[in-house]
């Protein structure tokens, strides 16, 4: 995984970034987000990617790719801190969150996007 910083001409850290709402994508490249060739894999493969992209990649509702959470859990602090990516996987459960999302006790229950991210921090803290 490489990261794109996603930085055109002039642009500062974080301009020029759109956050996407769950990512739909399926496989065509964006501005900050671009994808391997891979014609016989379930799921795109990503090639690069700001890190805001990767990190909802990692909690993408559709796929569940466990190759590329691990691959990234491996290699993130080639490119972030773990102060940077805790605070976007937090950034990244709070957007998921869905008004009417309450279980039968009154209990909010969790989003395919919450679940996901509960699942890379129960593998980061495990490895």
């Amino acid at each position: 995984l490489e990261r794109n910083s996603g930085k055109e001409g002039g642009e500062r850290e974080g301009e020029g970034e759109e956050e996407g709402d769950d990512l739909e994508d399926d496989g065509v490249d964006l501005a900050d987000l671009k994808f391997a060739l891979a014609p016989d894999a379930i799921a795109p493969k990503i090639k690069c990617g700001s890190l805001n992209r990767l990190v909802e990649r990692l909690a993408h509702p559709k796929y569940a790719d466990m190759v590329y959470r691990d691959v990234f859990l491996l290699t993130y602090r080639s490119f972030s801190s773990p102060d940077e990516l805790l605070s976007l996987l937090i950034s990244r459960y709070e957007k998921g969150k869905k008004k009417g999302t309450e279980g039968l006790g009154g209990e909010e229950s969790c989003t395919p996007v919450q679940l996901r991210v509960v699942g890379v921090l129960k593998a980061w803290v495990e490895n």
